[in-house]
């Protein structure tokens, strides 16, 4: 062997050996089924932690949807549980509920809440909720949003943002009147409030696509302006859509649907908070012609003018999970590159900056039949990448893994077979590793 396979050699070891050093902890009781988790990290240090978890009832929902012949539902029942770290992660509070009303949250790891903390410290939790069309009597999903005023101990009873619609498209919706779901929320310095969400209300059986429709407060959630129409009805209707805000502008991530079939991840950014939209931006991957929708979000992060972007691309070689970046703030992207090439499974991956190194996450399988989550990092703006790393859990499948980032590093959570946990990733150990050269 030579000198430096010997040193990348050496290198690869280190990170290995500073991932086992530290065990994760599982922050949501034994023997439930938590499922899709969140994380924020407040301005003050502390760690919240949010997932779903079906009721009696969801559960029951669930298996009669995987027994029938669609193979799934669009009914759901969970609850939203929080816990919150004081100690950089340590120990975590006893889980909290954050839905007033059991059962109240239509929920699924596709179409998860999103948690994010006000300068001013104010806890925010955006998700879908379930209603009753009152005309009809047919069940709906609405867009809900609650939050807490007092470090998450507690929690306002949850607030509707989008209007009632007197459409009924049960037909197109299989079971539901009408669908205002799959959202997001991202938060600014000057307690601006923006949620987004794909809309069913004026579907159609010749464009069944969603539109994306907004609610914003520009005073922390304590009141919110009426729904607006943001994108139009081309957006696919059950891909999560992702924001994130820097320096004045707002970047909204979803999945158009081109005249052709393709279902490519695009970004639009707004300068005027929320009140207008440039045009989308496709992003670098490949196009991705699918008659089905690929259930599958564009994770974003924003460093000054570089914004980087990462999803699964079923359209690429080899399908899995890509990133491509944009140097000039979401004008144009360039060629995405794979983050695990070498993975015959590679999804949801999610990014999180800190301090300029790019830390990626992802759950893929590289042999047998589970998943398991990996990392990898970037110190030249993700020119190139670190072999990938896995972390080391427990037996069972890890999946849907979410970054926050913190001071010396990224706080990682994610699912580990019924169980959500979580460990801190110090940046030191993660910039070890010998560089992936950039595949076009």
């Amino acid at each position: 062997m030579n000198r430096l396979a010997a040193f990348a050699m050496a290198l690869l070891m280190t990170v290995a050996t500073a991932l086992q050093a530290a065990e994760p902890v599982s922050i949501s009781p034994a023997g439930r089924k938590a499922m899709s988790p969140e994380m924020a990290v407040a301005p003050d240090g502390t760690i919240y932690v949010i997932w779903l978890e079906r009721t009696p009832e969801g559960e029951a929902i669930a298996a009669q949807g995987a027994a029938s012949k669609e193979g799934h539902t669009h009914h759901a029942e969970a609850d939203i549980w929080l816990v919150r770290s004081t100690d950089g992660g340590s120990t975590f509070s006893a889980p909290l509920r954050v839905n007033t009303q059991s059962g109240e949250v239509w929920g699924f790891p596709i179409s998860k809440p999103r948690i994010a903390v006000s300068p001013a410290g104010v806890v925010h939790i955006f998700h879908p909720g379930n209603a009753t069309e009152p005309r009809s009597g047919k069940p709906i999903v609405l867009p809900m949003i609650t939050r807490s005023r007092d470090g998450g101990r507690s929690f306002e009873a949850a607030r509707v943002l989008g209007a009632v619609p007197d459409s009924d498209h049960s037909h197109l919706v299989t079971g539901l009147a009408n669908a205002e779901c799959f959202g997001t929320m991202t938060l600014d310095e000057r307690g601006g409030v923006y949620t987004y969400w794909i809309d069913t209300r004026d579907m159609s059986k010749e464009q069944p696509n969603g539109k994306v429709f907004s609610a914003v407060s520009y005073d922390d959630g304590a009141t919110f302006g009426r729904d607006v129409e943001v994108l139009p009805a081309d957006t696919c209707p059950c891909c999560q859509l992702t924001a994130t805000t820097q320096a004045g502008r707002i970047y909204l991530g979803s999945r158009q649907v081109s005249p052709d079939g393709e279902r490519d991840s695009t970004v639009a950014v707004s300068t005027d908070r929320g009140r207008s939209f440039a045009p989308r931006t496709r992003w670098g991957g490949a196009r991705w012609k699918i008659d089905a929708c690929p259930l599958k979000a564009t994770a974003l992060v924003v460093d000054g003018d570089l914004l980087y972007a990462a999803s699964f691309n079923g359209g690429a070689t080899p399908p899995g999970a890509w990133l491509s970046r944009s140097l000039d703030g979401g004008r144009t992207f360039e060629p995405a590159q794979p983050l695990h090439a070498a993975a015959p499974v590679s999804d949801a991956p999610v990014l999180a900056v800190v301090g300029g190194t790019l830390v990626a996450a992802w759950h893929a399988k590289t042999d047998g039949a589970e998943r398991h989550v990996f990392v990898s990092v970037s110190r030249d703006r993700g020119q190139t990448f670190s072999a990938p790393a896995q972390v080391p859990a427990a037996s069972g499948s890890g999946i849907y893994p979410v970054l926050a980032a913190r001071n010396g590093g990224v706080q990682l959570a994610w699912q580990q077979g019924d169980t959500i946990v979580t460990r801190f990733l110090a940046l030191d150990d993660l910039l070890f590793g010998a560089p992936v050269t950039r595949t076009p």
